[in-house]
C-alpha cells in the first residue's frame, strides 16, 4: 500500500480567518517538510507565498480537490517553533488572520519569495605585494599611508564602514592602492567584536536576584500569582 500523501497546512496572507490544506510536492525530501518553511502555492487565479504551520496526513477537503504546493522555498524552517507559537497567539488575541500576521513579520524580499540567504560582507585587505610595503614609505601620500596602516591592523580585511571613518578622500586613496596591486577585495569573515557579540547573545548571564524587603516580596507574589490572567 502506498504511503498516505502528506498535507501541508499553510497560512496564506489573505483576509480569511483560516489556514489552507495543500498536497506536498511529489518530489521532495521528507526532512524539508517542516512547520516554519515558506511555500509558493496556487491561490485563486494567482500564487501566494505562505508559511507551513502544520503537517498532516488527512484533510477535511476531499483529496481530489486539494492542489499541490508549487514550490518549497526553504530547506529548513525560516520561522522557529517558538516564533510560530507567538504569532499564533498574537493573531488569536488581536483577532487577525494568521497568514497576514506571519507575512507582516517577514522582510519584503522574503514575503516575495526570495531566498533566505545573507549576502557575504565584502571589504578590502592587503595583497601579498602589499604586505611587503612599509607604510613609512608613503609619507608623501598621507591618506594612502593611513589606509595601509589600517589594513595592517586588520589582516582579515576591513569593511566599508571602517573606511568611512577615515579622514579625507579615502575612496581615491583606496583606488590608487588597488591599482598598484597592494590591496585586494575580499569577503569578510563572520567574526564580531566582543562588545557587539555580547549584545547578541541569546543566553543572558546568570545573576543573583536582588534581596527584597517584606513589602516588595508581597508585591512580587501578588503579580506572580496573577500571571496568565487579565488583572
Amino acid at each position: 500500500m502506498a504511503p498516505p500523501s502528506l498535507i501541508l497546512r499553510v497560512a496564506v496572507p489573505s483576509p480569511l480567518y483560516r489556514i489552507f490544506d495543500y498536497l506536498a510536492p511529489q518530489q521532495h525530501a521528507p526532512s524539508t517538510l517542516q512547520a516554519g518553511i515558506r511555500v509558493r502555492v496556487p491561490f485563486g487565479a494567482s500564487e501566494h507565498i505562505g508559511v507551513v504551520v502544520a503537517i498532516a496526513t488527512t484533510s477535511d477537503i476531499e483529496p481530489a480537490r486539494l492542489k499541490e504546493v508549487s514550490e518549497l522555498l526553504d530547506d529548513e524552517p525560516l520561522l522557529p517553533r517558538e516564533l510560530l507559537d507567538l504569532v499564533r497567539w498574537a493573531a488569536d488575541y488581536y483577532q487577525h488572520p494568521l497568514g497576514e500576521v506571519l507575512s507582516s513579520i517577514m522582510p519584503v524580499l522574503l514575503r516575495a519569495g526570495h531566498a533566505a540567504v545573507i549576502a557575504p560582507r565584502r571589504g578590502w585587505q592587503l595583497s601579498a605585494a602589499g604586505h611587503d610595503i612599509e607604510p613609512d614609505s608613503l609619507k608623501k601620500a598621507r591618506r594612502q599611508q593611513a589606509l595601509m596602516q589600517l589594513l595592517r591592523r586588520f589582516p582579515t580585511g576591513v569593511s566599508r564602514e571602517q573606511l568611512v571613518d577615515q579622514p579625507g578622500d579615502w575612496r581615491r586613496a583606496l583606488k590608487i592602492l588597488v591599482d598598484k596591486g597592494w590591496v585586494d577585495k575580499c569577503v569578510l569573515g563572520d567574526e564580531l567584536p566582543a562588545q557587539t557579540a555580547a549584545h547578541l547573545t541569546l543566553s543572558p548571564p546568570t545573576v543573583s536576584p536582588p534581596s527584597l524587603n517584606e513589602d516588595q516580596r508581597q508585591a512580587v507574589d501578588a503579580v506572580v500569582s496573577r500571571l496568565g490572567s487579565f488583572s
